[in-house]
């Protein structure tokens, strides 16, 4: 899983920073932060870790279907033992 981006880089930058970012010494200003931005830290923290845990759950659950229902199995009846499999833990 991974990208290769190949070509060469431009000496200098092709357009030059938007004018609302950089200060007048030619610095970038710092951020402004707001209120906001620790109300939505831990919906962003815990939909991070969902999508993290669900990542990492997904190959280990098609390797235990595959292990248990084995890999001839026509689709349909893979879904419906999973579904079932599921249904009993809950």
């Amino acid at each position: 899983m991974g990208c290769v981006v190949t070509g060469t880089k431009p000496l200098a930058p092709t357009t030059p920073r938007a004018p609302s970012t950089v200060g007048a010494n030619g610095r970038s200003r710092p951020r402004q932060r707001s209120g906001l931005d620790w109300v939505l830290a831990l919906p962003r923290f815990l939909l991070g870790s969902l999508g993290g845990l669900y990542y990492a759950l997904v190959p280990v659950y098609m390797y235990m279907l595959n292990v248990v229902v084995g890999p001839a199995t026509p689709y349909l009846l893979a879904v419906l033992v999973a579904a079932v499999a599921a249904w009993l833990l809950v």
